[in-house]
């Protein structure tokens, strides 16, 4: 539901010669929370017959418009997961180029 509401949100981006935001859910882990490894990730323990507690999800974001940035799309995860009782509990910006022509 998130990453519907976030693609909804992103149709409000787009450019005249770039055309619409992209966004794809490029990868989804999900299992039982085995709490942090050494370096303080969270360990996800994949076990048949379980209800998952925990997601980890990789989400690829192609900006089409200058004022859409990573930290935008960060604050729209979290306060759809927080108006549905989910909490974001880290985001890892990987790149931030914003909308360019190529």
């Amino acid at each position: 539901k998130a990453i519907d509401v976030l693609e909804t949100q992103l149709e409000q981006y787009t450019s005249p010669g770039l055309g619409a935001t992209s966004c794809n859910l490029a990868h989804l882990d999900g299992g039982l929370d085995g709490g942090l490894d050494e370096q303080g990730k969270r360990r996800i323990v994949r076990q048949a017959n379980s209800i998952p507690d925990i997601a980890v999800a990789t989400i690829d974001i192609r900006p089409s418009h200058d004022d859409l940035r990573a930290q935008t799309v960060i604050d729209f995860l979290r306060k759809t997961l927080d108006e549905n009782g989910f909490v974001l509990e880290s985001a890892e910006i990987k790149l931030d180029f914003g909308s360019f022509f190529v």
